[in-house]
Parts: structure tokens; sequence; C-alpha cells
């Protein structure tokens, strides 16, 4: 039986392997950039409680704003995006909705997360895609949106918990921890 000590050291190892391949995708600036093109890393990292998923969100959104790249890190907790949904039921809801909503104690405004995803430069993190209950569907079609409108996105979830197939397709890369 492996102590919690051991365990932990583990999931740093393994956050640390996973943010070697995630990260570089992400501030990779493609050589057609100045043409407007650019990859889309989008990725769903899945793994079973405690195995570092939370961990290495944290760290990517932190390495993010450390590095002082272009990139602008928005780190979205399903749980609280479903109760803010659940709340605007009747409005029109949005990812930038919320995200004004989240962080409006910060200063943020409507003008600069819609400027951050107009020029391509947020990188959206979804912890917990497993909470989002009966929302599933919702959050994953604004998950998508924001894949298909060419945003980097990180999603990080339990193993069958969410819809697979829809994720088993460009521009999606599954890794398991």
């Amino acid at each position: 039986d492996p102590s919690p000590h051991r365990a932990r050291a583990g999931a740093d190892l393994t956050v640390q392997a996973l943010a070697s391949e995630v990260l570089p995708a992400l501030l990779d600036p493609s050589p057609h950039r100045a043409l407007g093109y650019h990859p889309i890393p989008c990725f769903v990292v899945e793994g079973p409680p405690y195995s570092g998923k939370t961990v290495l969100g944290h760290w990517v959104a932190v390495t993010l704003i450390h590095s002082q790249c272009e990139l602008i890190p928005f780190y979205v907790p399903v749980l609280d995006l479903v109760a803010f949904l659940r709340a605007e039921i009747g409005a029109t809801a949005s990812i930038v909705s919320y995200l004004v909503h989240q962080y409006s104690e910060l200063g943020f405004r409507r003008a600069l997360v819609q400027q951050a995803m107009c020029s391509r430069r947020a990188v959206f993190i979804f912890d917990g895609l497993q909470d989002a209950g009966q929302e599933l569907g919702l959050v994953e079609d604004m998950i998508w949106s924001l894949a298909l409108q060419f945003h980097r996105v990180l999603v990080l979830t339990r193993p069958g918990r969410y819809t697979q197939a829809r994720f088993k397709k460009w521009p999606w890369t599954i890794l398991e921890v």
C-alpha cells in the first residue's frame, strides 16, 4: 500500500510529463501565424481522482502568466460554470458572460475578454468536466465552439464521464494520466 507522499510524488511526475507535452503545443507559434493561421492545440486530460489533473491545469495557467507570453489563461471550474448557466436560464449565457461575471472583481471587462478571444490569445482550461451533470451537452457544446473558433483549450476530466466520441477527432488530443 503506497504512502500518500509516494502517490503525490508520482502525481507530480505525471504532471511534469504531461506539462512537457501540453505546454509547448500551447506556446508554439505556427510559422503560418502571419497568415492568420495557427495550430489548434486542444487537449483532454483524463484520469482518476487525485491523479494530478487539477495540478496540471493550475501549473499551465501559472506558467503562462509567469512566462510573459502573449497567451492569457482563463481557468474555468466546470462546477462554477454550471451554477452560472443554471442561474442564467432564459438569458443568453456564453463563455464571455461567464468570464466577465467570474472575474469582474479583478477589473475584467467584457472588452478585455473579447479582445483576448478575438486575437486568439486566450487559453481556456476547463477543470472537472465530469461535474457538468445534466448540462454536460451544453458545456461540451461551449467547449467545442471555442475549439472551432481556433482557441487553445485544455479539458480536465475523469475517464468515461464525458462524451468521448465527440473528442476523439480533430482537433482534440486525448491524454491519460
